[in-house]
């Protein structure tokens, strides 16, 4: 089992390279929709980067969790009403943003194991409270992702005739 110092390490890196990934994505794109959505993600990749770094220097100085109250940050998580129809006209199936939202869905799939797995086997209410509520946060991100994967799909398909003889 790792130990907490070790997940907080990975859980920071985890935050920090979605972060980045998002941020590059937002800069390389051109539409506006996907562009607000992926500096709207990679905002809150980096609020969840500074909740973690809190939370290591917390243990590693008084060895726990502090009490961290997650409702300031229920405006971040709110709907973002992701599958907007700009946002879908603006990403094609073989784009760069269609390839950026199928590997954001597979590093948001990596957080959420992540932090299930540590927040059963935690024995700190905090470190249990904070990685349930990072895990809800994360999903909801994969949920949109889904979404926006699944409206590109139906888009080509309608767009291309891709109907069975």
């Amino acid at each position: 089992m790792q130990n907490c110092l070790d997940v907080l390490k990975q859980a920071i890196l985890f935050e920090r390279k979605g972060y980045a990934f998002y941020k590059q994505v937002a800069q390389q794109t051109t539409g506006k929709a996907v562009k607000n959505f992926f500096n709207h993600m990679a905002n809150e990749e980096l609020v969840h980067e500074e909740i973690l770094s809190r939370q290591f220097k917390s243990f590693s100085e008084k060895n726990k969790f502090s009490k961290e109250d997650f409702n300031q940050y229920e405006k971040f998580h709110g709907p973002i009403d992701a599958i907007t129809a700009d946002l879908k006209n603006e990403i094609e199936s073989a784009s760069y943003e269609a390839a950026a939202i199928s590997a954001a869905m597979h590093m948001e799939k990596n957080s959420i194991e992540l932090y299930l797995k540590r927040s059963q086997t935690a024995s700190d209410p905090e470190e249990i409270k904070l990685y349930k509520w990072l895990a809800e946060f994360e999903q909801g991100h994969l949920d949109d992702l889904v979404d926006i994967d699944r409206e590109i799909r139906e888009k080509i398909w309608y767009d291309n005739s891709f109907w069975p003889m």
